[in-house]
């Protein structure tokens, strides 16, 4: 639901984006800056449409659309954001029909039962809370203390309005600030309180210690979250796995299991 300044499509058909006040409304500014199209115009939904086809017909069989909440910020008499947002979703799913969505950037409720994954938080850090000026920027950015809290209180979702998507588990020892025990937290949870497991790590580079790790929240993947309470910084998740409780106790301030 967006376009590059730099792209064709932004210098081919200026009449496609939406505007405000006679300026293109922009979504962020990744890469060169992201413009919102207006998806209330026909030839924008045939052009998305025409897009997805093309990956769908040549067999791709799962399909990540990430930055969607940027058709809720298209305003249109008679309708509320929400309404807007949920129409988008709609017209994903119509286009992809059987094949597998996974939503990112979503407003979640608009997902429910119309993607099969949805990422429920925001993007892993390679330190625990990224770093300080960007904490006092930005309300939504890239921090893993937030995302494994997220992970954890909205694992209810999993398996009932869609599948949970908590972004990525890192293992490596190398280019990453975040402690042995932060990692092997951010492992564990993520494969107890969702249900997609992707990694950017080199796995083959693993040395033994690694792969046990890894082995142990692997292990987690066929467990049921039964409930979480929290008493000060220690959130403990509850689960049942092979007919036998569990418990997964977890600073949230310094990231580590306890």
């Amino acid at each position: 639901f967006v376009c590059e300044t730099k792209s064709r499509l932004f210098r081919e058909h200026p009449e496609w984006l939406y505007t405000e006040n006679g300026s293109p409304v922009f979504a962020g500014c990744n890469w060169s800056g992201d413009v919102v199209l207006d998806i209330r115009k026909k030839e924008v939904r045939d052009y998305i449409q025409k897009c997805l086809r093309y990956y769908r017909e040549i067999g791709f069989d799962l399909f990540k659309l990430d930055f969607l909440y940027a058709a809720a910020m298209v305003r249109m008499s008679g309708f509320t954001r929400a309404e807007r947002m949920r129409y988008a979703m709609k017209l994903l799913r119509d286009t992809l029909g059987d094949k597998l969505i996974l939503g990112c950037g979503v407003p979640l409720s608009s997902a429910f039962e119309l993607v099969d994954y949805c990422r429920i938080g925001p993007d892993v850090s390679l330190s625990f809370d990224d770093v300080p000026y960007m904490r006092f920027m930005h309300r939504e950015r890239v921090s893993t203390k937030v995302t494994i809290q997220n992970t954890i209180y909205r694992s209810c979702m999993d398996g009932s309005v869609f599948r949970c998507d908590p972004d990525v588990y890192l293992l490596r020892d190398d280019h990453i600030s975040l402690s042995k025990e932060q990692r092997r937290a951010l492992a564990m949870i993520n494969h107890l309180c969702g249900s997609v497991y992707m990694t950017s790590d080199d796995v083959g580079a693993y040395d033994e210690e690694t792969k046990t790790i890894l082995a142990e929240a692997r292990r987690l993947e066929n467990a049921r979250v039964t409930g979480t309470d929290r008493e000060g910084p220690v959130i403990t998740v509850y689960y049942e796995l092979d007919n036998e409780a569990g418990s997964l106790r977890y600073d949230r301030d310094k990231g580590v299991l306890v």
